[in-house]
């Protein structure tokens, strides 16, 4: 931008190099040149200009731009005199591609050496780049980033404060409140900046458990299944502390309260509580005239029935079958010793009713 004082002093002809393509009256025989080179900027024109400065074995000079390579150079212009009257040069070059080097030669006319000043310049573009693209308030998750922000721009730059002084990762981690900025770039330019404020929101706010009647009836044979509940992604559990996964296929014991969560994604529900009641059919099983004992047992389990028990089944509490017999009698005893501690559901049929008790193995 700044003119710089040179001198063709010393120059010569080189015989590889082209000759100039003006004002070169006895450049072949007593050339006296002298080259610089220059980065195109992001305008992709210069405008190169020799000026005097009152050297006075100097006063006509001639300049040409070229771009390719040593030994291989393609003229992109040439001036020989400014006006009429002023014989130093001025050229604008434009139409240059940004980033690539050309080549600035500078010679005396005829011959002529001595001192004088140059300048190489562009004209300066405006930058019309506007800030990146985006809201200005935006919610977001515990734990997530700047870059889960949603910001449309060209090489985003973000930053903590309003001056643009403390640039950030994309990778920091936002905080509730806090306001953030981003610029884009594009070429040399840089936009203003969009600041957006965050805050945090709880991804399970809002869901509650799922919804049914806390008391519901149910046939022998049931299972968690079939009972009434509304929700989404429903998990069984055996305690209120959500410490016992049960599956739905878990057969109902009268008396026994459940409890249910529904879930999403990233987020367990309450639960809701359901107590549920045997509602005996026609041809139900006869709870008066069947007995058990011990419960809590920890080798045998007693049982008796007024008519003939045909089979038993024993179930942990994963819905799992551990223990199954064919009985076809009003008696029997089942061995429980073999089994872990814990508690089980045993499943009686007659024939043409189940009954379903809990039993803990101790």
């Amino acid at each position: 931008t700044g003119s710089v004082t040179a001198s063709n002093v010393g120059g010569s002809v080189t015989a590889n190099d082209p000759l100039p393509g003006c004002d070169a009256a006895g450049f072949a025989a007593n050339g006296k040149d002298i080259w610089y080179s220059v980065v195109v900027p992001a305008s992709g024109s210069i405008t190169v200009e020799t000026r005097s400065n009152g050297d006075e074995d100097l006063s006509d000079t001639g300049i040409e731009v070229y771009s390719g390579t040593c030994g291989a150079l393609e003229s992109e212009g040439c001036n020989g005199d400014i006006s009429f009257d002023n014989y130093f040069s001025l050229l604008e070059v434009e139409d240059l591609t940004p980033g690539e080097t050309v080549f600035i030669r500078v010679w005396g006319y005829n011959g002529s050496a001595g001192s004088f000043d140059i300048s190489a310049y562009s004209e300066v573009v405006p930058c019309t780049i506007e800030a990146p693209d985006g809201d200005n308030e935006q919610m977001l998750e515990e734990g997530q980033t700047l870059a889960d922000l949603e910001v449309e721009g060209t090489d985003l730059t973000w930053y903590s404060d309003e001056d643009l002084e403390n640039e950030i990762p994309d990778t920091t981690i936002v905080q509730d409140g806090a306001v953030y900025y981003v610029t884009q770039t594009e070429g040399d330019c840089i936009s203003e900046a969009l600041d957006i404020l965050v805050t945090l929101v709880d991804p399970c706010e809002g869901l509650t458990a799922p919804t049914g009647n806390s008391e519901q009836d149910f046939e022998e044979g049931d299972t968690l299944a079939d009972l009434d509940v509304t929700g989404e992604d429903l998990t069984w559990y055996a305690d209120e502390d959500m410490q016992t996964v049960l599956p739905e296929t878990t057969l109902l014991v009268d008396g026994t309260t459940y409890y249910v969560s529904q879930s999403t994604a990233t987020c367990e529900s309450e639960v809701l509580e359901i107590t549920v009641n045997l509602v005996l059919g026609t041809k139900g099983f006869d709870n008066a005239s069947f007995t058990y004992y011990p419960n809590p047992v920890t080798s045998v389990l007693n049982m008796s029935y007024t008519k003939d028990m045909t089979s038993v089944s024993v179930y942990n509490m994963l819905g799992q079958e551990v223990y199954a017999k064919q009985l076809n009698a009003t008696t029997a005893q089942l061995d429980f010793s073999q089994l872990a501690a814990g508690t089980y559901l045993v499943k009686v049929t007659d024939g043409n009713a189940d009954k379903t008790i809990r039993i803990v193995k101790r």
